[in-house]
């Protein structure tokens, strides 16, 4: 589908993308025998990776089982791209999640953008496996990270709401 999509559409890449912040399922099971899992999408749905062309992190950012490395992860390929459209989560506490990673991880984001690492999701418990798939997708490209640490600036204080989430200027600067 992708190759057929971008074959037509030449410029599809420049297209704006979602962070679709969505996680690898937890499945367990009643006592009844009944499957208990997400109430949203996830990796494992039919027809989820013919949408990751429309999504800013790669499977396996979606695929990692540590929903803290996972998220910095989504994180991470959220910021690298400057044509980043929406933030998507099916429950509002998966966005109040995701600027708290934002901001707590800043300086581990720029200095992985910069240097074309993951080590801040190595340090939150990343799976080998998953960083070993996103060693290839990671470029170095610190004129991004110096324009996003532009656009945290060195105090953003005065850009967070009274719960320290990142308010709407700040969040359209990145």
């Amino acid at each position: 589908f992708n190759s057929m999509f971008s074959g037509a559409f030449p410029d599809i890449d420049q297209l704006q993308r979602t962070c679709k912040l969505t996680f690898q399922p937890r499945w367990k099971q009643s006592e009844g025998g009944v499957k208990i899992g997400p109430a949203s999408s996830s990796p494992d749905d039919k027809g989820f990776d013919r949408l990751l062309p429309l999504y800013s992190s790669p499977l396996a950012a979606y695929r990692e089982p540590n929903e803290a490395a996972a998220m910095y992860l989504h994180a991470l390929f959220a910021l690298r791209d400057r044509k980043l459209g929406i933030v998507e989560a099916n429950f509002a506490p998966l966005v109040d999640t995701f600027c708290s990673c934002l901001l707590n991880n800043k300086e581990a984001l720029l200095k992985d953008i910069a240097n074309g690492t993951a080590l801040g999701a190595q340090t939150l418990g990343a799976s080998p496996d998953t960083l070993s798939q996103l060693a290839p997708l990671l470029t170095a490209n610190a004129s991004r990270a110096r324009e996003l640490s532009e656009a945290f600036g060195s105090d953003t204080a005065h850009e967070t709401g009274e719960s320290g989430m990142p308010t709407m200027p700040l969040l359209r600067k990145l």
